[in-house]
């Protein structure tokens, strides 16, 4: 990327070399008009929200920070011990991070990257470096497919189905009813266990951490997407400032 094409690095290293706190404001035509305090972007552990704290917790053996922007995640597994790269577009976030400390960081494009990592982090809105739906199976491509349940399942699953166990198949719903049926001749007692049964298992978890529920795949998209508005509506709520008539 050409740095006089690269606004969120211009902000990242003009904040990180003079201190002077500012917004970054982004558009798009896939979401609404967002704004960015730089000084997220500059945060420590401390003040991560919970979900981001547990997803670092979690990270294991060799970890890649895709669209590390400053680099906070970086730094935080660096003192952890864990070996870590970092990568983004932006020559000037790139530049920033070196400066910082982060040892291991590269401008490197995740579409082209080579090589294995058992922990990938796409931490701050990271999944929008897809672009566009069409993206989404290129995207996938890149992972290596992720354990669910097991002994080797991924520590975030673990996590994920203690906070919300299986709730059960719909029945009444030909699909439940045939997974019923073929799982129960598996397990007689499977619907006792917090296990991902099938495909297309979703878990609706809150910005600061809590999982909300978990959906199954016999259950109705309109629900889900329900749910999905409706905490939306509560976050926005919640981060508008209070006013008092006089």
């Amino acid at each position: 990327m050409n740095s006089k094409m690269d606004p969120m690095g211009r902000a990242i290293a003009d904040y990180h070399k003079n201190k002077k706190a500012s917004k970054l404001r982004v558009f798009s035509p896939m979401f609404e008009e967002d704004e960015i305090p730089l000084t997220a972007l500059f945060r420590s552990y401390k003040s991560m929200p919970e979900i981001e704290r547990k997803a670092l917790d979690m990270a294991k053996g060799r970890a890649l920070d895709v669209g590390a922007g400053s680099g906070c995640h970086s730094l935080v597994l660096q003192e952890k011990g864990i070996d870590v790269t970092a990568i983004d577009i932006s020559p000037l976030s790139v530049e920033t991070m070196k400066e910082r400390g982060v040892k291991k960081v590269f401008e490197q494009d995740f579409f082209t990257l080579e090589g294995k990592y058992d922990t990938i982090l796409m931490l701050m809105n990271g999944i929008g470096i897809v672009g566009t739906l069409e993206r989404l199976p290129e995207f996938f491509r890149q992972f290596d497919k992720i354990e669910v349940n097991g002994e080797n399942e991924h520590p975030l699953y673990t996590w994920l189905k203690a906070q919300k166990g299986f709730g059960g198949f719909d029945v009444n719903d030909q699909r439940g009813k045939m997974m019923d049926g073929m799982l129960r001749k598996q397990d007689a007692d499977y619907d006792k266990k917090t296990d991902i049964k099938w495909n297309f298992t979703k878990f609706l978890v809150s910005r600061d951490g809590r999982v909300l529920k978990r959906y199954e795949p016999t259950d109705k998209m309109t629900d889900v997407e329900a749910d999905v508005q409706m905490e939306l509506n509560t976050a926005q709520s919640d981060s508008k400032p209070s006013s008092s008539m006089p």
